[in-house]
């Protein structure tokens, strides 16, 4: 056997030898302090019990006495006038050993009613540490469905970015130039194009249509020469379709001017059309791993 090993081998027997004896003592401080305590040497039973209070986890103490010695203290306390003291005893046991119970029959009412109310603060204290690991994880569970939350629309706003895209149409002021409201149509102002439209056509087409009825009304009025009454009607007819035919003609370069005028002032140089990706243009613009 290892030098180490027979070392560990003697530290625990060793432990084993002085343990019997300390835990025997302890039993019999405590016996003793008891007989204090009924003789009312209060000082004794601190003299005696006293290491207990101060006891670290180095010092061998017996569990099984440990309650008795913390209560019989906690009595002498209270009995030589030290409530403070006592009271934080009765704590510390109520927080090390909530199962223990006074002995009504040996130790005053102080202890008894004292340690029931240790162990109702203690029982506070835990139920208050139990609701606060409650409200940080219910916390940390709020945090992490806002930041699922986030990120869930974070995604999903870069995927509308994705599906669509944005395409910059220039405009024409040549175009622009043309009659007909084709210039508004490009601006985007399409009620006063359509105006422009229907009225420039109305008018060209008065227009065409006077002319036409001019010289029919002309040659019907040469046609019947030999009947001035006659040839007089088709004259005023002529005459009616001419006025008509500049009437017209102004009203629809009026018209075309206007039209002309107005989409050079109000251009607009370029529009954004958004429009949705194909399938291939989409696995492009999100890139193969479909990683944004």
């Amino acid at each position: 056997m290892s030098a180490y090993r027979l070392m560990k081998l003697a530290a625990f027997v060793a432990f084993v030898a002085l343990a019997r004896p300390a835990f025997a003592d302890d039993r019999a401080e405590v016996d003793k302090a008891r007989s204090a305590f009924l003789r009312k040497e209060y000082a004794e039973v601190e003299r005696r019990l006293g290491a207990y209070r101060d006891s670290s986890p180095e010092v061998a103490r017996d569990a099984a006495v440990l309650p008795d010695a913390y209560f019989l203290l906690a009595a002498a306390y209270f009995r030589l006038g030290r409530d403070e003291e006592a009271r934080a005893l009765l704590d510390a046991m109520a927080a090390k050993r909530p199962d223990a119970e006074p002995d009504p029959l040996l130790l005053p009412p102080e202890v008894v009613d004292g340690f029931a109310d240790a162990k109702g603060r203690i029982r506070e204290r835990v139920a208050e540490q139990q609701k606060e690991r409650e409200r940080i994880q219910r916390e940390a569970a709020e945090s992490r469905i806002r930041e699922k939350t986030l990120l869930a629309a974070r995604i999903a706003k870069l995927e509308s970015l994705a599906r669509t895209e944005t395409i910059r149409e220039p405009h024409s002021r040549w175009l622009a130039a043309v009659p007909f409201g084709v210039g508004q149509f490009q601006n985007g102002h399409t009620a006063l194009a359509w105006m422009l439209l229907v009225g420039e056509g109305l008018a060209l087409v008065t227009c065409a249509t006077t002319v036409v009825v001019y010289d029919q009304a002309i040659d019907d009025a040469y046609a019947t020469r030999d009947q001035p009454g006659v040839s007089r009607q088709y004259l005023s007819r002529a005459t009616t379709a001419k006025t008509l035919n500049l009437v017209s003609a102004i009203t629809g370069l009026a018209l075309g001017a206007a039209g002309l005028v107005e989409s050079q002032v109000n251009f607009v140089p370029e529009v954004r059309v958004q429009r949705d990706r194909n399938t291939d243009e989409l696995s492009y613009a999100i890139g193969v791993s479909g990683a944004f």
